[in-house]
């Protein structure tokens, strides 16, 4: 993965951690959350209504891709590096057999992530109900990622910007990046107004 541009870590700030009243965590997007990344969420979902696991696992694959494992246009035609961060989420996500089997109890379309991941392979079902079924999950990531990606991609990644901490100066907010976009190295943004290219001033 890209290590020039450095997304910066607080990307991940635009979700909010809560908990039910059982104690149990989830996340959504907080009000300031940019469009491109609530839209890109909402596309995560691939169809189902707004639910948990959707937002929790959006929110794990945007703090994998960013710092220093930022991805870049080359990220989305690489196979190999999609496969790694859907794969080490999935370890997590399918540690537990009782877990992978609310998650496909939860909406009875998920299965289906196993038949499409056969399809791409062509290949004839040959697992277990419960390896089935993880495999259904690590489908559903990996669309997910691939989704997310494309949109940290095309809203936030351009070789001129590189990130930098909300605290650092920000060429934008100070007014130092010149008509032409153009300043004596790379520009450096903000957080905010890396996030938003509708507020930067070139």
């Amino acid at each position: 993965m890209s290590t020039t541009p450095t997304l910066n870590p607080s990307l991940t700030h635009h979700f909010v951690i809560a908990n039910r009243a059982d104690g149990k965590p989830y996340a959504y997007l907080a009000d300031d959350c940019p469009d491109w990344l609530r839209e890109a969420v909402r596309d995560a979902h691939d169809g189902e209504s707004p639910n948990d696991w959707r937002y929790w696992v959006a929110r794990r694959i945007v703090d994998d891709l960013t710092g220093d494992n930022a991805p870049d246009d080359d990220f989305l035609y690489d196979y190999a590096q999609v496969y790694e961060v859907a794969d080490r989420i999935a370890d997590v996500e399918t540690t537990y057999t009782y877990d992978v089997l609310q998650w496909a109890a939860e909406n009875l379309s998920r299965p289906g992530y196993y038949e499409v991941w056969l399809n791409e392979r062509g290949m004839e079902p040959a697992h277990t109900p419960v390896e089935g079924l993880r495999i259904a999950m690590f489908q559903a990531i990996h669309e997910m990622v691939i989704t997310i990606a494309d949109a940290i991609v095309d809203n936030v990644l351009s070789p001129e910007v590189w990130l930098v901490a909300p605290a650092a100066n920000c060429d934008n907010c100070e007014g130092t990046v010149d008509g032409d976009g153009v300043t004596d190295g790379p520009a450096l943004f903000c957080g905010p107004c890396a996030a938003d290219p509708i507020a930067r001033k070139w």
